[in-house]
């Protein structure tokens, strides 16, 4: 027992340690991995100095004797400590083509539960709400989930439609040579939850990258509206393998 709690304590701070944790788990949660590992370490402690001893069930006495159990806690070890050891050490800090497969993609925010933290650096509003432009030469940092907020957030849309944006998301190729889908991982709380969210990039020349490659694109978004629905389309000018 003391053995599964000091393994899951190194795993749990490990993990915390290296930094591995930024690719599971949401920052405002990190903090608990931490002291989870030190309480295990405390608690395998506490288990392997306090010694076993045998006690009567009620002040009275009683007819049997407790017996620490060896299987269950083999069983234990084997079933809980082993398997996250294997699983850390072995798995990949990244997510491949099977996740995209399983979930599928999305290009609607709407879909996607939470909400979204705006990396996009929107100039200050005047007070008669217009926002200030900038110049044609300046490239919008910007990440897919602002492309697809811009949707649905008529300021954010005004501010980066049909200007030149840099966005960096993987590579999956569209139905055509001349079009992809730019995509990232939507992680509300953790890894497990994460949804695959897309924009479609509609390229001159088909890109020679393979599939889930990170690329940096610049391009221009383009918003148009049919039937009350958003449509996005990203017209890139570059497509660069990062």
């Amino acid at each position: 027992n003391a053995c599964t709690l000091f393994g899951l304590g190194t795993v749990f701070l490990s993990f915390y340690g290296t930094g591995r944790i930024e690719q599971y788990l949401n920052p405002s949660f990190r903090p608990f991995v931490m002291i989870g590992g030190i309480l295990m370490f405390i608690m395998g402690v506490t288990c392997l100095l306090t010694l076993p001893s045998e006690h009567c069930c009620s002040e009275g006495g009683c007819g049997h004797r407790h017996a620490s159990r060896w299987s269950v806690s083999l069983a234990s070890f084997g079933l809980i400590c082993v398997s996250v050891l294997a699983g850390s050490t072995f798995s990949k800090d990244a997510f491949d083509q099977h996740i995209f497969v399983n979930r599928g993609s999305m290009d609607e925010d709407s879909k996607l539960s939470g909400g979204f933290a705006s990396n996009a650096v929107i100039p200050a509003v005047s007070k008669n709400g217009i926002v200030r432009d900038l110049t044609a030469e300046d490239n919008i940092a910007v990440e897919i989930t602002d492309l697809l907020r811009a949707k649905t957030t008529e300021p954010l849309r005004n501010f980066i439609a049909e200007k030149n944006v840099a966005v960096v998301g993987q590579f999956v190729a569209g139905r055509t040579e001349e079009s992809f889908r730019l995509t990232r991982m939507f992680i509300w709380c953790c890894a497990a939850d994460a949804r695959p969210i897309h924009v479609t990039v509609e390229v001159s020349a088909p890109v020679g990258v393979p599939n889930f490659q990170w690329v940096k694109v610049i391009g221009r978004p383009q918003y148009s509206f049919a039937d009350g629905h958003a449509y996005l389309l990203v017209k890139a000018y570059s497509v660069v393998p990062i």
